[in-house]
């Protein structure tokens, strides 16, 4: 078996040696991916680039797309192999957090939503499920596992350019995955994203949101209007969330 990871270089700061919940999480560098490999006696092909530099075809068994800014468990790769064998599926994935490195900084009161991806479980004893037909919560490409031959049949993917910038999300990829087998959530795969938000600039954040709003947007949910309005459309309005701290209820009095 030949596992081919593609890491997306991301400009941070902070990053330490290991975190830890209870378990420990180690932040994701080519010697860190290689030694995972190595352990459990699994081939590895390893680069890194932009997203846009993503490959739209692999020659490996299972293809993952990972960010320098994140922190994965010391059995990361072990469980996307274990989980594999057992669920035929195109596309394995797990919740994503942040990991705030600076706490004093004031929009620490965005900790909730800024990079901060999941799914709840049906109960405490499930560990996995699957969410075709849900599109609502299909996966960012940050942190996804695939089936390299479905990877390979719809071409890859590809990112999305837009009117004010090219976004990472491409939501038809993620729709075409569903059409040609199993999405698996679980929280066996569980990463942390390195927030260094002391250093983040206000087009990092309008960003995140912007793609957040277009996300919402694209998913048909009842608060997508107000994201994409507020997030894409008003840039004042975004900055004033920005400045208090972001709350829906303070964001539907600005509109009405």
């Amino acid at each position: 078996m030949q596992i081919e990871i593609f890491i997306k270089d991301t400009v941070h700061s902070g990053m330490k040696d290991f975190i830890s919940d209870g378990t420990l999480y180690m932040p994701v560098t080519t010697d860190t991916m290689q030694d995972q490999c190595s352990r459990i006696g699994i081939k590895s092909v390893i680069h890194s680039g932009s997203y846009k530099e993503i490959p739209t075809s692999t020659s490996s068994d299972v293809f993952i797309i990972l960010d320098s800014n994140n922190y994965i468990s010391n059995k990361y790769i072990k469980n996307i192999v274990s989980l594999f064998s057992i669920y035929n599926c195109s596309l394995l994935f797990g919740a994503q957090y942040n990991r705030i490195s600076k706490s004093e900084f004031q929009l620490g009161r965005l900790s909730n939503t800024f990079h901060v991806n999941s799914v709840e479980l049906i109960s405490k004893f499930t560990s996995c499920i699957y969410i075709n037909g849900e599109p609502y919560n299909y996966p960012i490409i940050n942190g996804c596992a695939f089936n390299s031959s479905i990877y390979n049949s719809i071409g890859g993917y590809k990112y999305c350019p837009g009117p004010r910038y090219d976004s990472e999300y491409n939501h038809n990829f993620m729709c075409l995955l569903d059409t040609y087998g199993k999405i698996v959530f679980t929280d066996l795969l569980k990463i942390y994203y390195n927030v260094d938000l002391y250093n983040s600039t206000e087009l990092d954040l309008y960003r995140y949101y912007y793609d957040l709003g277009y996300r919402s947007f694209q998913k048909e949910i009842d608060r997508s209007v107000l994201h994409y309005d507020v997030f894409g459309g008003d840039k004042s309005i975004f900055k004033e969330c920005l400045n208090l701290g972001y709350s829906e209820s303070m964001v539907q009095k600005k509109i009405v």
